[in-house]
């Protein structure tokens, strides 16, 4: 999460929404619970956080959280990369990882019509 608010910022967004599947953080972000055990971490993050004018954390349970494991399943394939830009219009699981992997170079993943 850090280094995805991090390269929002150095992108020049402004306003981002954030979907996570551990309902604790969403909750420490959000300012509904407190844990000691990951406040410095929740700190740091809402810090970050403030660089943005509008940033939206949204609890999103794993089960409805396929696509960002199956985008973290293509990093396997191609590495790490980014993925600046405008999501594909089909969910990633119908899409053959092998053409995703065609698309990504060393400067990152680009959209491709699908």
């Amino acid at each position: 999460m850090r280094w995805a608010i991090q390269v929002a910022i150095d992108q020049g967004f402004s306003s981002v929404t954030i979907h996570y599947d551990a309902a604790n953080v969403v909750n420490c972000l959000n300012n509904k619970s407190k844990f000691a055990a990951i406040e410095v971490v929740v700190q740091d993050r809402k810090e970050l956080m403030k660089r943005m004018s509008n940033v939206l954390v949204q609890f999103v349970r794993r089960e409805h959280n396929v696509e960002a494991h199956n985008l973290a399943s293509l990093a396997r394939i191609v590495g790490s990369r980014s993925w600046l830009g405008i999501a594909p219009p089909v969910p990633f699981h119908s899409v053959n990882t092998a053409s995703l992997a065609d698309i990504c170079n060393p400067n990152g993943c680009i959209p491709a019509p699908f």
